[in-house]
């Protein structure tokens, strides 16, 4: 999906959330884990933004881990800071039945 965003959207303006190692060139690739190398390190629930900051954020397969209660929390969170919210979810998070979800506090 790299291309598509990157073509679509001023490439600076967009959020990579949760990036993990799946970062995009020329956005801001955000992630809680620091040994994965973001951009920026930062929590889901309180993205260090400014209301309507990017022009776009995305989340690839990673809300696949939270309650529905905390994904309204995020899908909220990231409707503030971005204008237009993309989320790839699995229908089942082989992460949780792996047994590899990490909780950062």
């Amino acid at each position: 999906y790299n291309t598509i965003f990157e073509e679509r959207f001023i490439a600076e303006k967009i959020l990579n959330v949760a990036c993990g190692n799946n970062k995009l060139h020329n956005a801001t690739n955000l992630d809680i884990d620091p040994s994965v190398n973001p951009d920026i390190v930062g929590d889901i629930f309180k993205l260090p933004y400014n209301d309507k900051s990017f022009e776009l954020a995305i989340s690839k397969q990673f809300t696949c881990c939270y309650n529905l209660t905390e994904k309204a929390k995020i899908l909220k969170e990231l409707e503030r800071v971005a204008k237009v919210v993309y989320i790839q979810e699995w229908k089942y998070c082989p992460w949780r039945k792996l047994g590899v979800v990490k909780k950062y506090e």
